[in-house]
């Protein structure tokens, strides 16, 4: 019995507007030949000349048996239909915070002064490098650093830190110590911004690689689009993935502190 095969008009079509980037899944169905293998031979080998027409490479092709014995072929199509001139880009920018130990604020010798009255950063550290605020702060102390408000109500809040309000607890008037906002804290939230481009190139950039771990400015759109501007930017991720005919590659900057990253410990783009 001959083998023949037949689109079954069910053809599955995606664009992505903002890359150009086009995938394609055209179904065929084979009719079972006179054996399994040679049936299934068929189905993992032919190719019908009018699917070059879609122009682009196929990628991929997957065959499922039926009951009858033929098959269900989807051949899977993937690229971009002009790759020497795609320009398609787009950006996103993705915050969040990471817990860091207390004792590597960029400000613990402020916290120090303000929250451990007495010491400096070397002494109120324990032999293990940790940093244990006391429970309570003397009223004194507490007014020294204008951070507290005598009265009902008292509030601890770090101008420069970022702590925000640490508490708010009831004392009485004649209280001559205060509780510690900074008492049993053992880390803060860190912000972190990630700032990422992903592009369309026929070519692997060279010298890409290279880059990774370098301090630099991270890459503006060809229609103005940049990340947050007064910090420094260093190149932490590249993601290149071939689709067909051109990659796809993505390149992810993650913003500094404000005081940059150190010099000594990245080297600069």
């Amino acid at each position: 019995m001959p083998l023949l095969h037949d689109w079954t008009n069910q053809t599955d079509a995606a664009i992505d507007e903002k890359l150009g980037l086009v995938a394609v899944k055209v179904p065929f169905t084979v009719t079972p030949g006179d054996s399994k293998m040679a049936t299934l031979k068929h189905a993992l080998t032919f190719f019908p000349s009018d699917l070059d027409e879609i122009g682009l490479p196929m990628v991929k092709r997957e065959a499922k048996e039926r009951n009858d014995g033929g098959f269900d072929v989807d051949f899977h199509f993937d690229g971009h239909f002009n790759p020497d001139s795609a320009d398609g880009e787009e950006f996103s920018l993705e915050g969040s915070t990471n817990d860091e130990k207390i004792e590597a604020h960029p400000e613990i010798g402020v916290l120090v002064k303000k929250y451990y009255p007495g010491k400096t950063l070397k002494t109120a550290q324990n032999e293990n490098g940790d940093i244990i605020f006391p429970a309570t702060i003397s009223g004194t102390a507490s007014a020294n650093v204008n951070q507290f408000v005598a009265g009902p109500q008292i509030y601890g809040q770090l101008s420069s830190g970022g702590l925000g309000n640490a508490l708010t607890a009831d004392i009485g008037e004649d209280s001559d110590s205060v509780p510690n906002p900074l008492f049993g804290v053992k880390t803060y939230l860190e912000p972190s911004v990630v700032w990422t481009r992903t592009f369309l190139s026929k070519d692997f950039p060279e010298g890409t690689s290279r880059q990774l771990g370098t301090i630099g400015t991270a890459q503006v759109g060809k229609n103005g689009q940049r990340p947050p501007a007064g910090r420094e930017w260093i190149l932490v991720r590249v993601r290149a993935d071939w689709r067909g005919n051109i990659w796809r590659i993505s390149m992810s900057w993650l913003q500094s502190g404000r005081h940059g990253f150190p010099p000594d410990v990245y080297r600069f783009r």
